[in-house]
Protein backbone atom coordinates (compact mmCIF):
# COMPACT_ATOMS: atom_id res chain seq x y z
CA UNK A 1 0.00 0.00 0.00
CA UNK A 2 1.19 3.09 -1.62
CA UNK A 3 0.74 6.87 1.00
CA UNK A 4 -0.94 7.94 -2.25
CA UNK A 5 -3.79 5.42 -2.52
CA UNK A 6 -6.86 6.41 -3.24
CA UNK A 7 -5.84 10.17 -4.43
CA UNK A 8 -6.27 12.02 -7.58
CA UNK A 9 -3.73 14.31 -8.48
CA UNK A 10 -3.22 16.91 -11.17
CA UNK A 11 -0.05 17.85 -12.36
CA UNK A 12 1.25 20.52 -14.35
CA UNK A 13 4.29 20.74 -16.75
CA UNK A 14 4.71 16.77 -16.12
CA UNK A 15 6.48 16.13 -19.16
CA UNK A 16 9.89 16.65 -17.95
CA UNK A 17 11.93 17.54 -15.62
CA UNK A 18 10.64 17.98 -11.93
CA UNK A 19 7.42 17.38 -13.17
CA UNK A 20 7.98 14.06 -15.07
CA UNK A 21 9.42 12.85 -11.86
CA UNK A 22 6.79 14.20 -9.25
CA UNK A 23 4.57 12.34 -11.71
CA UNK A 24 6.25 9.19 -11.44
CA UNK A 25 6.55 9.47 -7.64
CA UNK A 26 3.29 10.23 -7.05
CA UNK A 27 1.82 6.93 -9.09
CA UNK A 28 4.70 4.83 -7.52
CA UNK A 29 2.77 5.49 -4.33
CA UNK A 30 -0.79 4.92 -5.40
CA UNK A 31 -1.81 7.84 -6.97
CA UNK A 32 -4.05 8.40 -9.78
CA UNK A 33 -1.75 11.08 -11.52
CA UNK A 34 -3.23 13.20 -14.35
CA UNK A 35 0.01 14.48 -15.82
CA UNK A 36 -0.42 17.69 -18.10
CA UNK A 37 1.57 19.69 -20.09
CA UNK A 38 2.07 21.13 -23.72
CA UNK A 39 5.01 18.64 -24.53
CA UNK A 40 2.30 16.42 -26.31
CA UNK A 41 5.42 13.95 -27.22
CA UNK A 42 7.36 14.10 -24.14
CA UNK A 43 3.74 13.46 -22.15
CA UNK A 44 3.44 10.82 -23.93
CA UNK A 45 6.16 9.06 -22.58
CA UNK A 46 4.71 8.83 -18.86
CA UNK A 47 1.72 6.56 -20.08
CA UNK A 48 3.91 3.08 -19.60
CA UNK A 49 3.64 3.73 -16.07
CA UNK A 50 0.65 2.49 -13.99
CA UNK A 51 -1.46 5.19 -12.16
CA UNK A 52 -0.52 8.11 -15.17
CA UNK A 53 -3.37 8.98 -17.73
CA UNK A 54 -1.91 11.95 -19.36
CA UNK A 55 -3.70 15.37 -20.94
CA UNK A 56 -2.08 17.91 -23.05
CA UNK A 57 -3.00 21.24 -21.80
CA UNK A 58 -1.82 24.87 -22.04
CA UNK A 59 -1.89 26.40 -18.39
CA UNK A 60 -1.95 29.80 -19.80
CA UNK A 61 -5.14 29.44 -21.98
CA UNK A 62 -8.49 29.68 -19.33
CA UNK A 63 -10.89 28.11 -22.15
CA UNK A 64 -8.82 24.74 -22.00
CA UNK A 65 -8.22 24.37 -17.80
CA UNK A 66 -12.22 25.12 -17.86
CA UNK A 67 -12.54 22.43 -20.13
CA UNK A 68 -10.33 20.03 -18.18
CA UNK A 69 -11.83 21.03 -15.15
CA UNK A 70 -15.05 19.39 -16.14
CA UNK A 71 -13.90 16.38 -17.21
CA UNK A 72 -12.32 15.79 -13.89
CA UNK A 73 -14.68 14.47 -11.68
CA UNK A 74 -12.39 15.06 -7.98
CA UNK A 75 -9.07 16.09 -7.69
CA UNK A 76 -7.14 15.35 -3.89
CA UNK A 77 -4.32 17.46 -4.87
CA UNK A 78 -3.13 20.25 -7.67
CA UNK A 79 0.51 20.53 -8.05
CA UNK A 80 1.43 23.92 -10.27
CA UNK A 81 4.55 22.90 -11.60
CA UNK A 82 4.50 24.83 -14.75
CA UNK A 83 7.21 27.91 -14.65
CA UNK A 84 9.76 29.91 -16.54
CA UNK A 85 12.60 31.19 -15.85
CA UNK A 86 14.37 34.15 -17.38
CA UNK A 87 18.24 33.88 -18.27
CA UNK A 88 20.15 36.80 -17.51
CA UNK A 89 19.53 40.21 -15.39
CA UNK A 90 16.98 42.23 -15.79
CA UNK A 91 18.47 44.24 -18.12
CA UNK A 92 18.59 42.06 -20.40
CA UNK A 93 14.76 40.75 -19.77
CA UNK A 94 12.54 42.27 -22.41
CA UNK A 95 8.72 43.24 -21.52
CA UNK A 96 7.57 40.29 -23.56
CA UNK A 97 10.10 38.12 -21.68
CA UNK A 98 8.90 39.69 -18.52
CA UNK A 99 4.77 39.57 -19.39
CA UNK A 100 5.54 35.63 -20.69
CA UNK A 101 7.30 35.10 -17.25
CA UNK A 102 3.92 36.45 -15.16
CA UNK A 103 1.82 34.65 -17.01
CA UNK A 104 2.96 31.51 -16.92
CA UNK A 105 4.53 31.41 -13.58
CA UNK A 106 1.64 33.28 -11.59
CA UNK A 107 -1.34 34.00 -13.56
CA UNK A 108 -1.75 30.35 -14.67
CA UNK A 109 -1.22 29.39 -11.19
CA UNK A 110 -4.32 31.77 -9.82
CA UNK A 111 -6.31 29.81 -13.14
CA UNK A 112 -5.62 26.58 -12.15
CA UNK A 113 -6.91 27.13 -8.29
CA UNK A 114 -9.85 29.38 -9.31
CA UNK A 115 -10.74 26.24 -11.52
CA UNK A 116 -10.26 23.20 -9.15
CA UNK A 117 -11.33 24.97 -5.80
CA UNK A 118 -15.26 24.78 -6.22
CA UNK A 119 -14.46 20.89 -6.77
CA UNK A 120 -12.97 20.66 -3.48
CA UNK A 121 -15.78 22.94 -2.22
CA UNK A 122 -18.29 20.12 -3.13
CA UNK A 123 -17.33 17.47 -1.62
CA UNK A 124 -19.17 16.11 0.92
CA UNK A 125 -16.45 14.67 2.93
CA UNK A 126 -16.00 18.10 4.41
CA UNK A 127 -13.75 20.83 3.34
CA UNK A 128 -9.69 20.81 3.46
CA UNK A 129 -7.40 18.89 4.95
CA UNK A 130 -8.89 19.57 8.39
CA UNK A 131 -12.54 19.06 8.11
CA UNK A 132 -12.97 23.00 7.47
CA UNK A 133 -15.84 24.54 6.76
CA UNK A 134 -16.29 25.85 3.11
CA UNK A 135 -15.85 29.45 4.13
CA UNK A 136 -13.00 28.80 6.21
CA UNK A 137 -10.99 26.75 3.28
CA UNK A 138 -11.65 29.39 1.09
CA UNK A 139 -10.04 32.05 3.74
CA UNK A 140 -7.52 29.92 4.27
CA UNK A 141 -6.95 29.38 0.21
CA UNK A 142 -6.93 32.79 -0.50
CA UNK A 143 -3.95 33.37 2.32
CA UNK A 144 -2.27 30.55 0.61
CA UNK A 145 -3.04 31.61 -3.18
CA UNK A 146 -2.10 35.59 -2.15
CA UNK A 147 1.17 34.33 -0.60
CA UNK A 148 2.20 31.67 -2.92
CA UNK A 149 1.60 33.71 -5.94
CA UNK A 150 3.45 36.45 -4.45
CA UNK A 151 6.57 34.76 -3.40
CA UNK A 152 6.46 32.50 -6.91
CA UNK A 153 6.73 36.05 -9.09
CA UNK A 154 9.22 37.84 -6.60
CA UNK A 155 11.69 34.03 -6.45
CA UNK A 156 11.39 33.19 -9.99
CA UNK A 157 11.82 36.81 -11.52
CA UNK A 158 15.09 37.54 -9.23
CA UNK A 159 16.42 34.75 -9.06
Amino acid sequence: MGRLDGKVIVLTAAAQGIGRATAIAFAREGAKVIATDINESKLQELEKYPGIQTRVLDVTKKKQIDEFVNEIERVDILFNVAGFVHHGTILDCEEKDWDFSMNLNVRSMYLMIKAFLPKDLGRSRGCGKRGERPSQLVRRVRLICKMSLFVSAVLHEYQ
